[in-house]
């Protein structure tokens, strides 16, 4: 009998392999296609009107109260 360079044990554990990543591929989209769609229109709605509401509390467009902001320095700064 001839020697084979073909190794059904390679063979099973490539096929095993790739089993088992179809799986966890399978599975991956069986949790994606639960979950629950919402569409464009009403989620931009809800974000503009998220940051509409909370405009005039946003630091970044109003600007920071001087007398409330820990960051100014309180003197000027010398050399000792």
């Amino acid at each position: 009998m001839q020697h084979c360079a073909f190794s059904w044990n390679r063979l099973l554990t490539a096929m095993s392999s790739v089993l088992s990543q179809q799986k966890m591929i399978t599975e991956g989209l069986r949790i994606e296609s639960q979950v629950q769609r919402v569409q464009m229109s009403k989620t931009v709605k809800e974000l503009v009107d998220f940051i509409v509401q909370r405009m005039p509390q946003d630091p970044l467009i109003v600007g920071i109260d001087k007398k409330s902001n820990h960051f100014i320095e309180q003197g000027k700064c010398s050399v000792i």
